[in-house]
């Protein structure tokens, strides 16, 4: 009673749904606290994790069951051969332990099938789960992270992360439970020999579990964890010179470049290999630890059968039982010497959801469709000098203005806030006579056609990239808006036509041609309020013109914001504004 009042404050955990007292002893916070919201989600299929679990109890029993059986078998054999040697009437029953051992093989053959299959499927099912609701997550997210986060750490957040966290269940929490579970039954067995003997298993078995779970993660929390951030960091340069080698190669730079990632590589391998070597210390053991429990325990059952309080084959039986634990125990110390990586993946999934915009039900009741106005805006990327300051312009229905100014003067970012892309730090945004951004707020994207600065054509064809603007397009609608961009003839002559494969990117179409689908794109939305950022981009000064001369035609009627870095690079609007 004295250890157990000693050891319950020590394993009481403080967060969902223990108490995280036990897991701060691992790194002296709770890191627990990381896991909560995605072991919520994992336990909202509790019963096939409880079923997958049994599954996985029942093959260790199983695998126990055939070692004791096999060795009590084998003992009597031998003892009951040995007494009619000498003459003495013995006889055996062969029939049942022999059934007995063909039933465990049985069963542990079965149950593994059984249980591989079940959690395999289990843990595609967890996979779904935790990649919609971070996916869920990512598209609910405050617009300014969006554009500042890189295409690798979604990467990263999608598969590393993600699957750190898959893991949780079949390689922690299951393991774990079902080696607490086998113990037991294990040491209740050894009460066939003597209390004392059970005691002193159950010691053994809480000492190695404890230091092949805690006591490894405690070891390389911090290893684990800065080897995941090293290897996202890692993942992103390697990705950057993929993309970057043209420019690397005609500078010269690609050799160092990449002799700095291999360097890179080589100091996350240390941390690594020191994890490596704590958990091939910790297998070993394992192997030590049961080896000396099997001893042990033929020295209590020698000392047992010399008082005559039990058998020899019994003896034979616990100490040949006790190998059958290895089979669980010796998975767990690769686990747990990852759990401050795992906990390193919920942290940054958990900043990700830090982001999140609330879910608001979209504005149908537009009292004033068109209309578009910065009230006292204010923006900025940090906390250094706002790129908008104080920013107050009212656009009618129907008026169509041009902003420009040098680079940096916030013609981007006033399409953005317009657009709610992001937030402004103060003041108001209203588009179709409706608050847009309150400050700190969330809008509802609608009504609103935006040509940013820097398009994006999806691998996929161009149909398929046109159509994205509205599934129920008319193909007439979708020739209509290449005419007035200025690609209909090229699209006709090309030989797949609205099938061309566009590549990732757009990277199969030129600058100008690829600047085109994406405003084509845009007119298809048919939104009140259009906006335009430099949309002659990489255009001739001939297919400008008569772009400008459609687009005129097209948008007539329409709300315009057009912004560009000086009035020639402007389609026709109603008038101009210079931003300092």
């Amino acid at each position: 009673m004295a250890i157990a009042r000693w050891l319950w404050p020590a394993i009481t955990l403080r967060c969902w749904p223990w108490r995280t007292r036990f897991t701060g002893w691992i790194t002296g916070d709770c890191t627990m606290r990381e896991l909560i919201p995605w072991l919520r989600l994992i336990f909202q299929r509790k019963g096939r994790l409880v079923l997958g679990g049994g599954l996985i109890l029942l093959t260790v029993l199983s695998a126990v069951g055939l070692l004791g059986l096999s060795g009590w078998f084998l003992t009597a054999s031998a003892v009951t051969g040995a007494l009619v040697a000498q003459g003495i009437n013995a006889t055996l029953n062969i029939y049942v332990p022999g059934g007995g051992i063909r039933f465990f093989a049985v069963t542990r053959t079965v149950a593994r099938y059984v249980e591989r299959v079940f959690n395999h499927d289990t843990v595609l099912r967890l996979l779904a789960d935790l990649r919609v609701r971070l996916f869920a997550t990512l598209a609910r997210q405050l617009p300014q992270e969006r554009i500042q986060a890189r295409a690798s750490d979604r990467l990263s957040r999608l598969v590393q992360d993600i699957d750190a966290l898959d893991n949780l269940y079949l390689r922690l929490l299951a393991p774990l439970g079902v080696a607490l579970l086998a113990s037991l039954v294990v040491s209740a067995l050894a009460l066939l020999v003597s209390i004392d003997l059970a005691l002193v298993l159950l010691g053994v078995f809480v000492a190695l579990l404890f230091i092949i779970t805690l006591g490894l993660a405690r070891a390389n929390v911090h290893r684990t964890s800065q080897r995941v951030d090293a290897l996202e960091t890692i993942r992103g340069r390697v990705i950057e010179t993929l993309e970057g080698q043209a420019e690397l190669r005609a500078a010269g730079l690609m050799g160092d470049h990449s002799s700095r990632l291999m360097a890179d590589d080589l100091a996350m391998m240390e941390p690594q290999l020191a994890t490596e070597r704590s958990v091939a210390w910790a297998q070993g053991l394992i192997t030590w630890s049961l080896q000396g429990a099997m001893l042990v325990a033929l020295i209590f059952g020698l000392a047992a059968f010399g008082s005559g309080t039990v058998s020899g084959p019994v003896v034979v039986l616990i100490a040949l039982a006790l190998l059958g634990l290895g089979e669980v125990f010796i998975n767990l110390p690769q686990a747990f010497a990852d759990y401050g990586g795992t906990v390193a993946s919920a942290r940054r999934l958990n900043h990700e959801a830090r982001h999140e915009m609330p879910e608001r039900a979209p504005i149908d009741d537009w009292t004033s469709p068109g209309a578009l106005e910065w009230r006292d805006i204010s923006f900025g990327y940090s906390e250094q000098t706002p790129v908008v300051d104080h920013f107050s312009l009212r656009l009618a229905p129907g008026d169509q203005v041009g902003i420009i100014g040098v680079s940096g003067s916030g013609k981007s970012t006033l399409g953005d806030l317009a657009a709610g892309l992001v937030t402004p730090d103060s003041g108001e945004m209203l588009c179709h006579g409706r608050p847009w951004w309150p400050a700190n707020g969330s809008g509802v994207l609608r009504g609103v056609a935006y040509l940013t600065q820097r398009t994006h054509l999806f691998n996929g064809t161009l149909q398929e990239n046109l159509r994205m603007a509205r599934p129920d397009v008319s193909a007439g609608e979708i020739w209509h808006a290449l005419e007035v961009v200025q690609m209909a003839k090229a699209v006709d002559q090309w030989p797949l036509g609205l099938m061309t494969w566009v590549g990732e990117a757009g990277r199969q179409l030129s600058g100008g041609e690829a600047r085109r689908i994406a405003l084509a794109r845009t007119l298809l939305l048919k939104a009140p309020v259009v906006i335009l950022d430099e949309p002659f981009t990489g255009l001739d000064q001939d297919t400008a013109e008569r772009l400008s001369a459609a687009l005129a035609t097209e948008l007539s009627g329409k709300t315009v914001v057009a912004l560009a870095h000086d009035e020639s690079a402007l389609p026709n609007v109603h008038r101009v504004i210079r931003l300092d």
